[in-house]
């Protein structure tokens, strides 16, 4: 089978950049043969990488839809798994060249990631023209201009609705698949792939691990957050744990965002300038290291999370994970264990969790590497593709 993935992004540390290359890795390990085509052209370890310019989230547009079918076709793709959060246009494209084609979401059609800003409250209805309301009363919207509140509003509804005709939809969590089916996505076209693409290679039998014994670690014990540096993560109620836990704690801050200023000025007016460190970004061998200093992982979100891939990441590592309890965040308890969940927005809580998992207070919570199953993941949609390809085969599509 010949697949190609289309994404806005091929490089970088972000959830779905990290997904595509995981997978591809995984797919080519089952005689795949892979294409990647991306806005940036990021090298994708055993596949032909397309750099397509007008895949940037900020320019799906009609040309950069005809870009992709162009490479579909010069590329005899059996199947398209299309990465892209929005872009109407890429469907109609795609349906046109007679292309079989398969959906992955990742996030939110919503433009806004359905937080409230006020009253860090989770907006529930779906998209539709309550959202101009909310935009701004909310408020939720990103800009101030009412154009773009409509122009985004209409191109999520648009996004939506072509996800209820493509061949296949994937999503990693039942969290994600309840809120497709909420928004009108037949519940009969959605899959859950259930699988972190930090998981070892093909073959290699998970392996257990005794929880660390952190109750006799020498302090100070250091506590990290890998993630942008947005509101909807919840790191300064993280920053507000550390006044908690006191001076037997550090926090590692591993990102980059607009929300890092307010971040760095939270710091300074608790005084725990030297218990709080903000790094910048990280990635490959840097981020790794940062992961394996640290004694806890925490990923404190106040926004509905559809899946935080680095749980997985984290765990595959050997560290336990505090999460919190909203979105796909919770599922991760049941794919690998060694995952806490604690309340979303909650200083305490979160200072809480870390001090019982440090002391040894809670009941033993073993780590183990995450695994590939055979039942429950990449195999799945590996033959859901097939599926999609063979039908696109028979009806006569390229």
């Amino acid at each position: 089978m010949r697949l190609v993935q289309v994404a806005s992004r091929s490089a970088g540390i972000g959830g779905v950049e990290t997904y595509v290359r995981s997978l591809t890795a995984w797919m080519v390990r089952q005689g795949v043969e892979c294409t990647v085509l991306s806005g940036d052209g990021g090298a994708v370890a055993g596949a032909t990488v397309e750099r397509v310019k007008p895949l940037a989230r900020s320019q799906l547009t009609k040309a950069s839809a005809e870009a992709v079918c162009d490479h579909l076709l010069r590329y005899g793709a059996d199947v398209a798994l299309v990465h892209l959060n929005g872009g109407a246009e890429m469907f109609d494209a795609l349906a046109n060249a007679g292309v079989g084609t398969a959906v992955f979401v990742h996030t939110f059609a919503c433009p806004t990631a359905k937080l409230f800003r006020t009253h860090e409250t989770v907006c529930t209805h779906q998209v539709g023209m309550r959202c101009l309301w909310d935009w701004f009363a909310g408020p939720c919207g990103t800009s101030a201009n009412p154009l773009a509140a409509w122009r985004g509003i209409r191109q999520a509804g648009a996004y939506l609705s072509r996800l209820g005709q493509v061949d296949a939809v994937f999503v990693a969590t039942e969290f994600m698949r309840r809120y497709l089916e909420g928004e009108g996505v037949p519940s009969s076209s959605i899959s859950v792939e259930r699988w972190s693409p930090s998981s070892t290679a093909a073959g290699e039998d998970a392996q257990d691990r005794a929880p660390a014994n952190l109750q006799h670690a020498p302090l100070p014990r250091t506590v990290l957050f890998v993630g942008r540096l947005v509101l909807g993560k919840g790191v300064h109620h993280l920053v507000d744990a550390m006044t908690v836990l006191g001076d037997g704690y550090v926090l590692r801050v591993v990102g980059d965002g607009w929300y890092r200023p307010a971040l760095e000025d939270q710091v300074r007016r608790l005084r725990i300038n030297d218990r709080v460190v903000l790094t910048g970004a990280r990635s490959g061998p840097a981020l790794q290291a940062e992961i394996a200093a640290a004694d806890v992982v925490a990923v404190p979100s106040i926004l509905p999370e559809p899946w935080g891939l680095v749980v997985g990441e984290a765990a595959a590592a050997g560290k336990p994970v505090i999460v919190s309890d909203v979105g796909g965040l919770p599922e991760w308890r049941e794919r690998v264990p060694g995952v806490v969940v604690c309340r979303a927005g909650s200083a305490r809580a979160l200072a809480t969790a870390i001090e019982e998992i440090c002391t040894g207070s809670l009941p033993a919570v073993p780590v183990v590497k995450a695994k590939v199953t055979e039942t429950d993941g990449p195999a799945v949609l590996l033959e859901r593709l097939q599926h999609v390809a063979d039908a696109a085969s028979l009806s006569g599509r390229p």
